[in-house]
């Protein structure tokens, strides 16, 4: 099932989100991958593909706000200024991501993250610098999980994913010194 990723509307102004998941499922079932997908199997297709963040990647059917598990290296996120990455849980929702930080969608397909820069913000147009989020690049794993990415970082459903990713960029791995030459005073 394809949920939380909107695929394509219908020409026409229609956009009966329900019945094009259908069709498409039913191609799927028929063995077409997504990427083969085309206005040639759907006729009036005009935004195959398009990859927009919408409600469902911030709010759950049950709405609870959906947990991310986050890479970045992003310095106003981390808080550190040596690249490193690091892994956090995460949500799209207001505080989710820090304290003090606000999230919406903006009804366009990407996420607006408002960054205070002030200690007590107002509810106030300058009282924030914004950060726009979109997807980058979108990957659909067997079992209903998938992974997205963006200039902000990497966003996992699932968690070994996640850590796996994790490994591969070093996170958690700690850095030792050999001393190979002299004297190193401990002794």
């Amino acid at each position: 099932m394809v949920c939380g990723l909107v695929i394509g509307s219908l020409s026409g102004g229609s956009q009966n989100i329900v019945d094009l998941a259908g069709q498409v499922e039913a191609l799927r079932a028929q063995n077409y991958e997504l990427a083969q997908i085309t206005s040639a199997e759907l006729p009036n297709l005009s935004n195959y593909d398009g990859k927009v963040l919408t409600s469902s990647f911030r709010i759950d059917e049950n709405g609870q706000p959906v947990t991310w598990h986050f890479i970045t290296n992003n310095s106003v996120i981390t808080g550190n200024e040596d690249g490193r990455y690091q892994l956090l849980d995460i949500t799209l929702t207001d505080d989710g991501m820090k304290d003090g930080w606000l999230v919406n969608d903006n009804g366009s397909g990407s996420v607006v993250i408002s960054v205070p820069f002030t200690d007590k913000p107002w509810d106030w147009y300058n009282a924030y610098w914004r950060m726009m989020v979109e997807i980058d690049t979108f990957n659909i794993k067997e079992g209903n999980t998938y992974s997205w990415t963006s200039w902000l970082g990497e966003f996992y459903l699932d968690q070994a994913q996640a850590n796996a990713r994790a490994i591969e960029l070093g996170i958690g791995v700690k850095e030792y010194t050999v001393c190979t030459e002299g004297d190193t005073g401990w002794g």
